[in-house]
């Protein structure tokens, strides 16, 4: 027993009792609880030994039985056979108390193991005794990942953060699944069923009303099918263009012209060339144009369609953002990556997230390593949670395990790599990007799937998107090579 030597006022002890944290033991329940514990030897002994002849006696009764049935049952006539069915029947009724018997008394046995326990975890303060239960151990765990955010504030911060996180992530697992059974009914052809998942999460994360969202989706979805036959970059650009905020099936002309920039002038192939268009189109500059000269320009810097189209869509220097993309493929070849889409995707996303790539690299390093043992191919996944700039990397991996058993018990049928790839899509946008200073407390919810800065003839004068919907991460097609199957894998859903 640990002796506990910090100085907790009686007010915090007693919130922090009410809300089932921890329990305090007085002197008289310590003394009970020891001298109940003192007979667990003899009593452990005892049970032990009468559960070896539990188990003698239930075999012995079991094989007469069995010999009855076999054997005897058969060759007796049938004045006898009645008489052996009642004997049987009496041979099961035996069976049973003595299995009724040695449960029972292992139940006694569990009970003072569990006091044993207890007795073992009791921390003596100030002549009473104190013990975490379950969900505070859990809230020590928590709070000692995030103490470099709380140190300086009221634990009932903490308790806050912690609870509006936990059921805004709930929150939207609930409303996913009732955008994931309306998408099983539009795309029911799908192979990858967990694309679907991450679609209908993305979803989620709106606040518009769920039936209106359904409509949008629908319309865009049919208006996409005249674009592509690729259901998942199909997909792909149907959701981004629900979140544009635009009525787009009003305005598909103005999409259309896009499209015919992207294929033409830009010269994607149409098999990318619609998720292309949309990231373009969710790019509108606030004055009407679009950044086709950015995506030109970081056409020649990489061979991904999609990596390029995500840097050039947002409002920042060209040279910063060139510079940071190189660099951080310098360090994942330095790693021992070999150039692929996912390799190009990750840089991109670092290239326009907030942090320089050393200072990310070591955290992503960590991610990577943890998040190996889930996807096949963990690169765009950990770069994604990475670029989350308000959070450690053991923070990130705690709320990424959390958001991974919410889902592992919501939506049952799935692989874990499907599941961690959802994981990765709910918890992506843990910060507000709507604010100017950065808000390390910011609720998950607040900030929409695709989020982008408001116009701002300060900061920002035109929309800006900072994050790319996580379709980007599912592309069937790339500019490296033809079809590219680092997105979508046989190890199940997307695990790029």
């Amino acid at each position: 027993m640990g002796k506990l030597d910090a100085t907790i006022d009686s007010q915090s002890l007693s919130y922090l009792k009410e809300q089932n944290y921890l329990n305090i033991y007085n002197k008289d329940d310590y003394d009970r609880l020891k001298s109940e514990i003192s007979q667990m030897e003899n009593l452990s002994s005892e049970i032990l030994s009468k559960k070896e002849q539990f188990q003698k006696e239930r075999s012995e009764l079991e094989e007469e039985e069995r010999k009855e049935h076999s054997i005897r049952f058969h060759l007796e006539k049938k004045d006898k056979k009645e008489e052996l069915e009642e004997e049987v029947k009496k041979q099961e009724t035996d069976i049973q108390g003595i299995y009724n018997t040695e449960k029972s008394e292992e139940e006694k046995l569990n009970q003072l193991m569990a006091k044993k326990s207890l007795l073992n975890n009791l921390v003596s303060y100030n002549e009473m005794y104190i013990y975490l239960t379950d969900k505070g151990k859990v809230c020590v765990h928590d709070l000692a990942l995030r103490l470099y955010r709380f140190s300086d504030e009221d634990f009932t911060s903490y308790e806050k953060d912690m609870s509006t996180t936990l059921n805004q992530l709930n929150d939207i697992v609930r409303t996913g699944k009732i955008y994931y059974t309306y998408l099983e009914g539009i795309v029911p052809d799908i192979e990858q069923k967990s694309t679907l998942l991450s679609t209908a999460i993305g979803l989620a994360k709106f606040k518009d009303d769920v039936t209106s969202m359904e409509n949008k989706f629908h319309s865009i979805y049919e208006e996409m099918g005249s674009f592509t036959k690729n259901i998942e970059n199909r997909l792909m650009a149907t959701e981004i263009l629900t979140g544009s905020g635009k009525d787009v099936v009003s305005d598909m002309e103005e999409f259309k012209e896009v499209f015919k920039k992207v294929r033409h002038e830009s010269h994607i192939p149409r098999e990318s060339a619609t998720a292309v268009a949309a990231i373009v189109y969710l790019s509108r500059r606030y004055d009407g144009t679009y950044p086709f000269e950015n995506l030109d320009e970081f056409r020649k810097l990489t061979p991904s369609y999609e990596s390029a189209a995500i840097m050039a869509s947002i409002n920042k220097d060209v040279s910063e953002t060139k510079n940071k993309f190189v660099k951080m493929r310098q360090i994942f070849s330095q790693w021992g990556y070999d150039e692929s889409e996912d390799m190009e995707l990750s840089s991109a996303y670092v290239a326009i997230s907030e942090l320089q790539p050393e200072e990310i690299k070591d955290k992503l390093s960590v991610i990577i390593d943890a998040i190996k043992n889930y996807l096949e191919y963990p690169l765009v996944a950990s770069t994604v949670v990475a670029t989350v700039p308000v959070m450690e990397s053991n923070e990130t991996l705690d709320l990424l395990s959390k958001a991974y058993n919410i889902l592992e018990n919501s939506v049952p049928g799935f692989e874990r790599s499907e599941i961690m790839a959802a994981a990765v899509s709910l918890v992506h946008g843990i910060r507000n990007e709507l604010i100017t200073n950065v808000d390390s407390k910011a609720p998950v919810i607040n900030t929409p799937y695709h989020f982008y800065y408001m116009p701002s003839p300060f900061l920002f004068p035109f929309f800006m998107p900072m994050l790319m919907v996580q379709g980007c991460y599912y592309s069937t097609f790339s500019g490296i090579g033809g079809v590219h199957p680092a997105h979508i894998h046989s190890v199940g859903g997307f695990s790029g």
